[in-house]
């Protein structure tokens, strides 16, 4: 995970958000169809 900052940049708006830090597409759906993204199996952990 990583986070994410808005500081008025985006319609003046000032929040934060958890985003999943493993793709580089804004869109899971884009991710998968490029085969981007990770999955996890139940108690399975990634480093």
């Amino acid at each position: 995970m990583g986070i994410w900052k808005n500081e008025g940049g985006f319609k003046g708006e000032f929040n934060p958000a958890l985003e999943s830090s493993n793709v580089f597409y804004d869109s899971l759906e884009i991710a998968k169809k490029h085969g981007k993204y990770l999955t996890f199996k139940p108690f399975e952990g990634k480093t």
